[in-house]
Order: structure tokens, then C-alpha cells, then sequence
């Protein structure tokens, strides 16, 4: 069985409360150095890795445009790609608590649409529901709960057709 973690960031930028928790989070799964964690640039795992945590760990970092956040759905994707690449027959999901029924979904639908045979498992912390939302977060929607459940409830009861278009 062959490990790894995908880990979703919760607003911007990667130094926000909420990022570094999601950083140590996906540190402290019990998963070998290789092939280590699918991530993005507001999940900085290098700082963690600097000051020695998991310095082995190998981090793979999501295509993205410095400043415009890829949607989870593609990360997802990029996972799931990367997984079976790298034969991974788990990824953990590290992510903020309000964003994990949507990570789980989009990784559904990435493993779904890939024909992958990837079990998905959570992170244990990111089950913890308080603490997330930080006034630090230069992103508006996830730096309040308002703005933030405002925004799922329209994407949780879009069509997932128009979903994919859309995060795509």
C-alpha cells in the first residue's frame, strides 16, 4: 500500500492560522517520505520543512499562477493524476473543516473520472470545526463564515455538469 497526502489550502495567503495548521496537518500523517504530498503554493510545507519537521518529505506543488488559486476540483485532479502516477493507493485530505465535504467530493469525481483506485481518507484534524476562519486572509470568502457558506450553498446544490465547467 502506497501513501500520500493531498493538501487544500483555506484562503490566502500561506501564512495565514489556517494554512499553516493545514501545512502540519498533512506532516503529521504517518506516510513515507516518497512520494509525500500533492499540494498548493498557500500550503508551504518548505517553512515546516526548514525548521525540521518531516525534512525528508517530498512535496509536490500544484500548477498554479501566483495570485489566482487553482479551484479544488482541479487540484484534485492533479492529485489523482499524480497518485497514479506515483501508484498511490491512499491520499489523506488535509484541508479546513468548512472545505472538506467539497474536497471530498471533488476528489469523488477526480478518482471518478480517472478510473483511479484510490481510497480516500481524512486527516484527523481537519474533522475539528473551530478556528479556521482568520481575519489575516486576503481572500474574502474564506476569511469569514457569512461569505464562506454563502458561496458553498450556491456550489452544493449546483449541477455537478456545470460544476466541472466551471472549476475546470
Amino acid at each position: 500500500m502506497n501513501i500520500a497526502c493531498v493538501a487544500f489550502a483555506f484562503g490566502t495567503p500561506s501564512d495565514t492560522v489556517s494554512n499553516q495548521r493545514i501545512a502540519r496537518m498533512s506532516c503529521q500523517i504517518n506516510i513515507p517520505s516518497y512520494p509525500g504530498i500533492y499540494t498548493q503554493m498557500d500550503v508551504d510545507i518548505k517553512d515546516l520543512q526548514t525548521a525540521g519537521y518531516r525534512t525528508r518529505m517530498v512535496v509536490t506543488y500544484t500548477p498554479e499562477r501566483p495570485g489566482y488559486p487553482p479551484p479544488t476540483l482541479r487540484i484534485a485532479r492533479g492529485a489523482v493524476d499524480w497518485a497514479m502516477a506515483n501508484r498511490v493507493t491512499t491520499l489523506y485530505i488535509a484541508c479546513a473543516y468548512p472545505h472538506l465535504w467539497r474536497c471530498k467530493r471533488d476528489m469523488r469525481l477526480a478518482i471518478q473520472e480517472r478510473k483511479a483506485n484510490i481510497e480516500i481518507k481524512i486527516c484527523p484534524e481537519a474533522r475539528y470545526q473551530k478556528g479556521w476562519f482568520c481575519k489575516d486572509c486576503t481572500q474574502p470568502r474564506a476569511n469569514n463564515k457569512l461569505s464562506w457558506y454563502t458561496r458553498e450553498i450556491i456550489i452544493m446544490f449546483m449541477p455537478v455538469w456545470l460544476y466541472k465547467k466551471i472549476a475546470s
